[in-house]
């Protein structure tokens, strides 16, 4: 594998130095160390703002579970998701993966 087929910034080659890094232009020296529950809360709120589905794919819940599973991650809290076979619990957690892997323009 060669530095430009490497998959690091958009065809960029790996950086060997902090300068080198910081002139790729579409880093963001910001997130490079912002936790992961911060990252899930900054993307979630920008989710809410842009009026975009939060979990698509769950329905049935949207007055109940899904406002506390949003308060929690708003509030950058641990929860444990509890049910019985075919209640959305992995279509929850995927959705919650999407807000940390979510990038936006």
């Amino acid at each position: 594998m060669t530095p430009s087929t490497s998959g690091h910034s958009a065809g960029h080659p790996k950086p060997r130095t902090i300068g080198e890094l910081k002139r790729i232009p579409d880093f963001d020296s910001r997130s490079a160390s912002v936790s992961v529950k911060n990252e899930i809360r900054r993307n979630l709120l920008r989710a809410i703002e842009r009026n975009e589905p939060l979990f698509p794919g769950v329905h049935g819940y949207e007055d109940t579970v899904i406002p506390q599973i949003v308060n929690a991650l708003l509030s950058r809290h641990n929860f444990i998701l509890l049910g019985l076979r075919g209640q959305a619990k992995s279509r929850i957690c995927a959705a919650c993966c999407n807000f940390w892997t979510r990038k936006f323009q």
